[in-house]
């Protein structure tokens, strides 16, 4: 009995502890949604069409990586302001560096069971999801006022300064 005991014990160990992704990382990851002005409609919608949370930006929430076995999530983030401006903004899921400890450690388990299984070999691809939703164009009277970063302006542009 004793023996059966430490059997056991051992098989929890070996097959508990063989995957490291899902040692060493979760099967949802939290994500900031942010937008420029603040209180934008944001919409998340998951690769099968489910909307996933609705709100108002600044938010924050936890997402899926996986989608099933061995399939990692996709989402589509949409932000909208009145008066029209609209942004989507894709949001992937990668293959968490982690999940390639198991060469070292896991083994097959880890890597064709466990981390797969709960969704742990996937990640996001970034934790922060930002849209400037303000009005770049400016008409008046047939003229028209462009608002860029200076890395926009094209090369050769003539400049004006204001005061």
């Amino acid at each position: 009995m004793k023996n059966l005991f430490a059997l056991l014990a051992l098989s929890a160990i070996l097959v508990g502890g063989t995957s490291c992704a899902s040692i060493f990382s979760y099967s949802t990851n939290q994500v900031t949604l942010t937008s420029t002005p603040l209180g934008a409609n944001v919409t998340v919608v998951n690769r099968a069409g489910k909307t996933i949370f609705s709100g108002t930006t600044p938010a924050e929430i936890r997402l899926n990586v996986s989608a099933g076995y061995m399939k990692p999530e996709q989402y589509t983030v949409t932000f909208e302001k009145e008066g029209g401006a609209q942004t989507t903004i894709p949001l992937l899921c990668n293959v968490n560096g982690w999940y390639f400890g198991n060469i070292l450690i896991g083994g097959l388990i880890g890597m064709l069971v466990i981390d797969p299984l709960t969704g742990a070999m996937f990640k996001l691809a970034t934790d922060y999801v930002h849209a400037d939703l303000r009005t770049e164009i400016v008409s008046v009277s047939g003229r028209e006022l462009r608002i860029l970063d200076i890395s926009q302006v094209p090369e050769g542009a003539e400049l004006v300064r204001l005061n």
